[in-house]
């Protein structure tokens, strides 16, 4: 499946990520030394065909997430994804609502080499 089709096909309508939780955040090295994510996402909606999903991204060029405990772990209200320069991708969790690319402002984010989607029971 291709990257975009991920975000612009199978992840809308009720299989939407607006109103899911993260669960979890798993970050490892693979055998090649590479860091891989895995974002666990639970919550869909009633009639989503997902229960619990898992994004596993690869290639990982840069990764930025901040908790602190006056704030919920983490419901996600919002998110961006983008195709970069040289093969890269894009995910946001809080994005600067104020601009459509890439901002400075942007929050909670990811940029890396390939994801997949994991369905889980």
């Amino acid at each position: 499946m291709e990257i975009k089709e991920l975000f612009n096909s199978v992840l809308t309508g009720e299989n939407s990520l607006f109103s899911t939780v993260i669960s979890e955040i798993h970050v490892r090295k693979n055998i090649d030394n590479q860091l891989e994510i895995s974002i666990g996402i639970t919550g869909f909606r009633n009639k989503s065909s997902f229960k619990k999903i898992s994004l596993l991204l690869k290639g990982i060029k840069v990764f930025y997430f901040y908790f602190d405990d006056d704030n919920y772990f983490y419901n996600i209200e919002n998110y961006k994804f983008l195709s970069l320069d040289e093969g890269l991708y894009y995910l946001c969790f809080d994005p600067d609502d104020s601009k459509e690319g890439w901002s400075d402002d942007d929050l909670n984010y990811f940029i890396f080499k390939s994801i997949s989607l994991i369905v889980e029971e």
